[in-house]
């Protein structure tokens, strides 16, 4: 589970914010450890974030759409490669993006699937709505020796989403990447660095603010890599034109 650090004590953290592992909290600590590499292999294929307004390469990115039906316990990919975040949310790197789409296998796997059903469910539910918007984020952050890597670029923000979480893959020779979640006066509340595969956090985004500190080389002479899948779910997500 992810190693975890209370700075401030708030009824925020505790109807708000919710941390773990998807092995005990999906699979019931039955998770095939054999799935998990798998999809751990597949951040080795991402492209490079070519949207880095600093110029930096520190990011790489697939992305994919689903929609989940709560009457039948129904995902289904929607194919969409455009992202848009409005620039109120995204000051840095705001508009839209296009990216290559996650790999089939994975959104269609047996270990993803049922990740995202138990947390659609879950905030569907919490909204009392039947239909829910997933957006999926395959993120690689690397650090080399000396050159920090970016998790949050955008500083201290909200994703502009109902419901946000964050599943850790991998993370190898790696110093930082501590996640800080804030009130909406952006006072720091709580700090959780994912340390093990399938960790987790997930919060209801209009009540936080959150961000993740760089991510720097343990060693100083290896790279750093950080693999996370983030998944925003949303009743309605504001679009751009070009979406």
């Amino acid at each position: 589970m992810a190693s975890m650090r209370e700075i401030s004590n708030t009824g925020v953290l505790d109807r708000s914010v919710w941390v773990g592992n998807c092995s005990d909290e999906v699979f019931g600590g039955d998770c095939d450890p054999a799935e998990v590499q798998r999809a751990a292999a597949l951040w080795e294929h991402l492209d490079a974030d070519p949207y880095l307004r600093d110029g930096g390469s520190y990011r790489q990115r697939r992305y994919a759409e689903m929609s989940y039906d709560a009457r039948d316990d129904v995902l289904t990919h929607l194919a969409r490669t455009e992202f848009y975040q409005s620039n109120a949310y995204n000051q840095v790197n705001g508009g839209t993006r296009k990216f290559t789409l996650i790999e089939e296998s994975f959104l269609e796997g047996r270990l993803l699937r049922p990740i995202l059903r138990h947390f659609s469910k879950r905030f569907a539910a919490a909204l009392g709505v039947n239909r829910l918007e997933l957006f999926l984020h395959q993120v690689r952050i690397l650090a080399e020796p000396g050159a920090s890597g970016l998790p949050t670029p955008e500083g201290i923000h909200k994703d502009g989403v109902d419901f946000s979480c964050q599943v850790l893959f991998g993370r190898h020779n790696v110093r930082g990447g501590e996640s800080i979640i804030y009130d909406n006066e952006k006072n720091p509340l709580m700090g959780a660095t994912m340390l093990n595969p399938l960790d987790f956090y997930c919060f209801r985004d209009p009540d936080i603010y959150h961000s993740v500190t760089p991510i720097e080389s343990l060693d100083g002479t290896a790279r750093a890599t950080r693999d996370i899948l983030g998944i925003e779910f949303c009743i309605q997500r504001e679009r751009g034109e070009e979406a």
